[in-house]
């Protein structure tokens, strides 16, 4: 608690300190009637403005406007949120491969190898296994399934390469966007047909025999706007040395993937489709038991539709969503190789063999109205209805679920008459929103929300929001935010069954929190952009995966809760034309409820700190250090705090040397830094006593290179 506060006033004073060197930004001189400028020196821009994001952009810079924090299209500086904007000249400046590289860049997040390998995102203290608290959506439109319920299953290398900007909201969502908004709001917003305006081929190769194809095609004609991309990439992975998993055994890392990604979408006046498709295969890093094996699959199919129809009315727009979702789910888990003795239970001379497959279908309806109450005054009122289903589940092995015994002759075959692995469930959701955005004054700014979420299994929740936001100065910008949060347990969660690996709980009840935010935001337009900010989560009903006497096995259950709170700091300057620089901090102390002890697994501090240079018309240079410091183990594991580590990235992007053509070089970890994230422990029934599942933990892959060429026709 005191460090917190004593980095916030340092970092307050550093602050100002910056404020003194920043320059004056002039003001665009003309600007539409219905935006209010102050003509003077406390000159005042607006704080809403009810046209639409394409209008705003044509007065604003793109890095100014987000539309996540309210659905309505706002200045960032104003929004009653804290997020960070990232464009799609940033994406292609910083050299991101997929999503996680971009959401590694931003202030409070970091990502990472966590449970049997599988990349988390962790905000701000708060990280589970499937990144279940926090929602992912693409144009609006949730990704997050039922069955996991995060999104890293399907989208942890999700392209980006159709990607027009990206808005980050750290902080509670719930209060607009329902359950999984916990810790944060991820919209990733696609590019138009104009905004392609015709034919962008892309071609990639590097490292790990990596390669990738993208194709984007798009166009406007006068009110009809058509984008559509497809998108392949492959790679055998980096092969990384093991010297211990849970059995003793030593070995190499698995992490080849192939991954075809297809989207589209049209407008015409206020009708649009919206579509995205991802199906991948790829291998299991180390395997869901924690046991180096050579025979895991993950076969992953997610389809979206959604259909939107806008109209303006008299005092506002009504607007209405249609969506169709499909998860497809089915892993050959190779849980213990041939051969494997697996403690409790024996030898396995054909190993321990699972593939549990399941569908999952979500459809939804959602009815939203804007209403223009005055000038400075917008109402949000809205409801939707979900249904969600889990369907075609099956179980095969080469053992006996019932009697933990393998068949004689090491076959896979049909045991979900024996013992099945999950349910064939149901869900349904009805919920309801209101919002207000008022600007009470030119300098002041309310904004109070509520919503109501009514599950058939899981029972019922409102999540309220309050933010207010001042205008001190013309540059100083002042955010007291409160908002609660909750998360609905996903259906591995409560319907696991028979599980060796991981076993559901069906009383489990929805994860909550409650956070308070303090935030100073100055902007000095077109020169920098500041932001300090002091954060307080208190979540309670933890869903936490409990260790069980057989190794590698946990079980689901609400244990306890924790109390997070830290400072994030983040500024960006533009130091002159075609160079910038930007750094962000973030300090975090977080705390179990139970065992007063730090919560495993998460940075203390972290933090980013990069610039761009451009020489002349042709050369783009960007380069970012990436710093996270010491993490803390499990109450339970005895081994010291993992070290910290700092990795170096590049991007060099030469351009305007062949019309139309663009040639990118991207290295990650150029010094080949050597570190490795965190493996969870078990407890030995024989030794009597806690274990690592991986003795050494999950290593972290060396350099790696790409090269990528681009051409626009």
């Amino acid at each position: 608690m005191k460090r917190s506060f004593i980095l916030f006033i340092i970092i307050f004073f550093l602050l100002t300190a910056l404020s003194s060197v920043a320059s004056v930004a002039s003001v665009a001189s003309t600007m539409p009637a219905s935006i209010e400028i102050i003509d003077s020196h406390k000159k005042v821009e607006p704080i809403h403005y009810a046209g639409s994001m394409e209008e705003m952009l044509l007065f604003f810079d793109e890095r100014e406007l987000i539309i996540t924090a309210t659905k309505q299209p706002q200045n960032v500086a104003d929004a009653p949120a804290i997020a960070t904007i990232i464009t799609a000249e940033d994406i292609r400046r910083m050299g991101a491969r997929d999503i996680m590289d971009v959401l590694n860049r931003v202030p409070g997040m970091h990502v990472f190898r966590g449970y049997y390998g599988k990349e988390n995102i962790e905000v701000r203290g708060i990280v589970t296994i499937n990144s279940e608290k926090v929602k992912i959506m693409i144009d609006g439109h949730s990704l997050n399934n039922l069955l996991l319920g995060g999104t890293t299953y399907a989208f942890d290398s999700l392209s980006v390469d159709n990607v027009k900007r990206i808005e980050v909201v750290r902080g509670p969502g719930s209060a607009l966007y329902g359950s999984n908004a916990f810790s944060a709001v991820i919209n990733i917003i696609t590019k138009d047909g104009k905004d392609m305006d015709g034919v962008i081929f892309t071609a990639a190769g590097g490292s790990y025999d990596t390669g990738k194809v993208n194709l984007q095609a798009g166009k406007k004609w006068d009110e009809l706007d058509i984008a559509s991309s497809v998108d392949y990439y492959s790679t055998y992975g980096a092969r990384l040395n093991v010297d211990s998993d849970i059995l003793g055994n030593s070995g190499k890392t698995r992490d080849g993937e192939r991954k075809l990604e297809a989207a589209f979408k049209a407008k015409y006046k206020g009708i649009s489709f919206n579509s995205k498709y991802v199906t991948k295969r790829e291998e299991s890093y180390i395997g869901v038991g924690n046991a180096l094996n050579d025979e895991t699959e993950e076969r992953i199919d997610q389809f979206f539709g959604e259909l939107v129809y806008g109209q303006d009315f008299s005092l506002g727009k009504i607007t209405s969503r249609l969506y169709w979702d499909e998860f497809h789910f089915k892993v050959i888990w190779e849980i213990y190789p041939e051969g494997a003795n697996v403690p409790n239970l024996g030898i396995f001379p054909y190993g321990m063999i699972g593939v549990p497959s399941l569908k999952s279908r979500t459809k939804g309806a959602e009815l939203q109205f804007d209403f223009d109450l005055t000038d400075s005054n917008i109402l949000t009122l809205g409801g939707l209805w979900e249904n969600y289903e889990a369907y075609d589940l099956e179980h095969h092995a080469n053992y006996n679920p019932a009697a933990w015994t393998y068949y004689t002759d090491g076959n896979v075959r049909d045991v979900g008459d024996i013992r099945q692995w999950n349910q064939e469930k149901k869900r349904y959701i009805g919920a309801a929103y209101l919002q207000d955005v008022w600007d009470i004054t030119a300098h002041v700014n309310v904004t109070a929300g509520i919503r109501y979420d009514d599950y058939s299994d899981v029972g019922s929740t409102s999540n309220p929001r309050a933010a207010f936001v001042w205008r001190l100065t013309e540059k100083w910008h002042l955010k007291l935010l409160y908002g609660s949060a909750f998360r609905a347990p996903s259906f591995e969660e409560l319907h696991n069954i028979n599980n060796p690996v991981v076993l559901g709980n069906s009383n489990l009840a929805p994860e909550k929190m409650t956070t308070y935010e303090v935030s100073f935001v100055r902007v000095s337009k077109e020169t920098s952009t500041a932001t300090l900010t002091y954060f307080h989560n208190r979540f309670r009903d933890r869903i936490q995966l409990v260790p069980q006497s057989i190794p590698s096995q946990f079980a689901f259950e609400n244990r306890g809760g924790a109390t997070i709170q830290g400072i994030e700091f983040e500024y960006k300057r533009d130091l002159s034309k075609g160079f910038s620089a930007y750094l962000n901090y973030t300090h975090q102390d977080s705390e179990d409820n139970e065992s007063k002890r730090n919560i495993a697994n998460i940075a203390y501090n972290k933090g980013n700190i990069g610039f761009n240079a451009k020489a002349g018309n042709y050369i783009d240079v960007n380069t970012n250090i990436f710093v996270s410091g010491k993490r803390s183990r499990h109450v339970r594991d005895g081994r010291s705090e993992l070290p910290e580590y700092a990795l170096v990235d590049l991007a060099v992007i030469g351009k305007n040397f062949i019309e139309n053509f663009e040639l990118r070089l991207s290295v990650h970890n150029l010094l080949g830094k050597k570190y490795e994230d965190p493996a969870p422990i078990y407890y030995d029934d024989i030794a009597g006593e806690w274990k690592p599942t991986i003795r050494d933990d999950y290593p972290r892959e060396g350099m790696s290179a790409l090269i990528e060429g681009r051409y626009k026709f």
